[in-house]
């Protein structure tokens, strides 16, 4: 994964009210060769995570697509001859939810400056854009149990 890091004022257009400078995201792309391997340990680091699942679509509106589910992984797929990233959350069948983002073209991981893990930016062909958030930015290593 490509240490480069730069900051993308684009990731931060659904999180609202002022933050303290260390939350300030900051935005890294993954590049389409790695986004399996990425994925794959983004999705075993962080299941059972609390999240948020929130699309933005072209230049309309955004809404909140899921809430206070828990993260159970994010895989990139090909499907009906199209790529797609599907995002799932929830292990109880009564609450669980599979979100699809078709024909993806970047993925960005969003950080805090002090590295505190904020969630993950998917922005597909269609100008739509799609970020799973954490319910608040935490250091995998440092967190016992966030799901709780």
């Amino acid at each position: 994964m490509t240490e480069e890091r730069r900051q993308d004022n684009q990731t931060s257009g659904a999180i609202a009210g002022p933050r303290p400078e260390s939350a300030e995201p900051v935005s890294q792309e993954i590049p389409r060769g790695e986004w399996l391997s990425f994925l794959d340990g983004f999705s075993r680091q962080h299941e059972g995570w609390l999240v948020i699942v929130e699309v933005a679509e072209g230049q309309g509106m955004s809404g909140v697509e899921a809430e206070g589910l828990k993260f159970e992984g994010v895989t990139p797929e090909h499907s009906e001859g199209h790529d797609r990233i599907s995002i799932a959350l929830g292990k109880d069948p009564d609450d669980h939810l599979t979100h699809f983002v078709t024909d993806p073209l970047r993925l960005l991981f969003l950080e805090t400056k002090s590295g505190g893990h904020l969630g993950l930016q998917i922005e597909a062909a269609d100008g739509s854009r799609t970020w799973i958030r954490f319910r608040g930015p935490g250091k995998p290593e440092t967190l016992s149990d966030v799901a709780a």
